[in-house]
């Protein structure tokens, strides 16, 4: 289940729907928001590995300060992110579920903007 969420949430970032808004409607909690988290820290560190070859620093920089809703296009140009993103969250989605990591609904879709994420699991556990 983790696996589905990491990879529904990655793929969620780069449309035009808000990732944390769709956590706080089917209220995830426990380790589940943290999958999530991480489906939308997968698809931030893909699309500016993606950006430092095709963009300039700029929207690097942008992307990798939390701004993924820039690369909204490019994966209809370039479907090849779609695979990578799908299995990196397949990948990464395994080791929140077995080191048991969970935190509230609020802190679902922020990724690697999201530190709040980190002290909501503290305050969970």
């Amino acid at each position: 289940m983790s696996i589905l969420i990491t990879c529904m949430f990655a793929v969620l970032i780069i449309t035009p729907i808000s990732t944390v808004a769709i956590g706080m409607a089917i209220q995830l909690n426990g380790v589940f928001v943290d999958t999530a988290a991480i489906g939308v820290a997968v698809i931030t560190i893909v699309l500016t590995i993606h950006s430092l070859k095709t963009d300039k620093s700029g929207v690097t920089i942008a992307v990798a300060l939390g701004s993924m809703k820039l690369m909204i296009p490019n994966p209809f140009c370039h479907p090849i992110i779609l695979l990578l993103t799908l299995t990196t969250g397949i990948t990464y989605s395994v080791p929140v579920a077995l080191f048991y990591v969970i935190g509230i609904s609020a802190s679902t879709g922020f990724g690697l903007v999201g530190l709040v994420r980190y002290l909501a699991s503290i305050n969970a556990s």
